[in-house]
């Protein structure tokens, strides 16, 4: 008997924390997918938009779910310098791009 609940404490603690690792990643889920059901253009136009305005070729893109509506943030190689470009996700309007200094 002591055996038994030595193993069943770890394991349900191993259970517990992939249940919650599992319900965060699709709450993040959930919410991108609301937020691209709300942007009327696509993620493919979003990079084109990004690539047309820096003259660069972009490596990563997502959605986000902002205060005012969905945007897209597309990253943009422009000769070794890199660009965080953030466009409407309604509207197609790029709202800023500055050289990202994260990564």
């Amino acid at each position: 008997m002591m055996m038994l609940k030595k193993l069943t404490l770890p394991a349900a603690f191993v259970l517990s924390t992939l249940a919650l690792t599992w319900s965060n990643v699709t709450l993040a889920d959930y919410e991108d997918t609301r937020a691209l059901e709300k942007a009327k253009i696509s993620l493919v136009e979003a990079i084109q938009l990004a690539e047309r305005e820096t003259q660069g070729r972009a490596f990563e893109a997502q959605i986000d779910h902002e205060r005012f509506g969905p945007e897209f943030e597309v990253s943009v190689l422009v000769e070794q310098t890199i660009y965080e470009v953030k466009i409407d996700a309604q509207t197609g309007a790029i709202f800023s791009v500055r050289e990202d200094h994260d990564d």
